[in-house]
């Protein structure tokens, strides 16, 4: 369930990896202001840098779901001996996922979707950035991306919160057409997460 609930928090976090989100803590998120903190390993020299970002309505019920769960934890995807869950086990689950789409169509006599992978996710929160017209400087803000700037290498990424909260709402309300089917055009590499996936032992 857990693994189901981190890919799906990704998503709506914009496309930030699993490996940057799943060892979040409760103390990392804001739930009066709606924000997250996280440190991002990733890039240049691995120089932990702090991001923050703004959490929609949608990642705040994701959290909810994953209080019901992991609430006696320290954080929504840490269960048991103060880990979080390996994410080496993304790939089986998003494996098993696929399989259960595929064998679902099958039995309704539909075209089984196209197959994914995780790394997928975050292509497809770009996509949706793209097809939203959002400049890359503000899609980098949230996707914990450097743009080369001066403000980027010296600076925290949790400055500018009001603009990100502009662009997280444009990213958000076009996942909520997209989902409802009332975009003019859903982009072909969108993946559809329904509500019930599969359990992985």
């Amino acid at each position: 369930m857990l693994y189901g609930l981190l890919l799906r928090f990704c998503f709506v976090c914009f496309g930030n990896r699993p490996e940057q989100l799943n060892g979040i803590k409760w103390s990392d998120i804001d739930f009066t202001k709606q924000t997250l903190m996280f440190v991002d390993t990733k890039g240049k020299n691995a120089i932990p840098k702090k991001r923050v970002i703004p959490l929609a309505n949608r990642a705040m019920a994701i959290l909810e779901q994953a209080q019901r769960i992991s609430g006696c934890f320290d954080g929504p995807f840490i269960i048991t001996g103060g880990s979080p869950i390996d994410i080496r086990n993304l790939g089986r689950f998003v494996g098993a996922y696929n399989d259960w789409l595929q064998d679902h169509a099958m039995a309704e006599g539909k075209q089984p979707p196209e197959r994914f992978t995780a790394k997928d996710l975050r292509r497809t929160a770009t996509r949706l950035f793209t097809d939203c017209r959002v400049l890359k400087e503000h899609r980098y803000l949230l996707q914990s991306r450097e743009d080369g700037s001066v403000e980027s290498k010296h600076y925290d990424h949790d400055d500018r919160l009001p603009e990100k909260r502009d662009v997280a709402k444009i990213y958000d309300d076009y996942l909520s057409r997209i989902i409802e089917g009332t975009a003019n055009e859903e982009p072909d590499n969108v993946i559809q997460f329904k509500a019930t996936v599969p359990s992985i032992a």
